[in-house]
């Protein structure tokens, strides 16, 4: 798989399976965000933190392939 990390979150975008969560969020809410949701979620802006935060990326067999 010759695949890179961004080409596949585009991939998922490009798809409606990811969400790009624009907004400061707490990391503290982010498992409670991800279990409600049906697709993936990029937080691009977690308070405290430097870098963005990626999950639910595999919670389905087809965005797992």
């Amino acid at each position: 798989m010759d695949e890179t990390f961004r080409g596949f979150l585009d991939r998922l975008r490009q798809a409606g399976e990811l969400i790009d969560f624009r907004q400061p969020i707490d990391i503290r809410h982010i498992a409670t965000l991800v279990d409600q949701s049906d697709k993936a979620i990029f937080f691009h802006k977690v308070i405290g933190y430097d870098i963005p935060v990626v999950s639910g990326i595999i919670r389905s067999r087809e965005r797992a392939m």
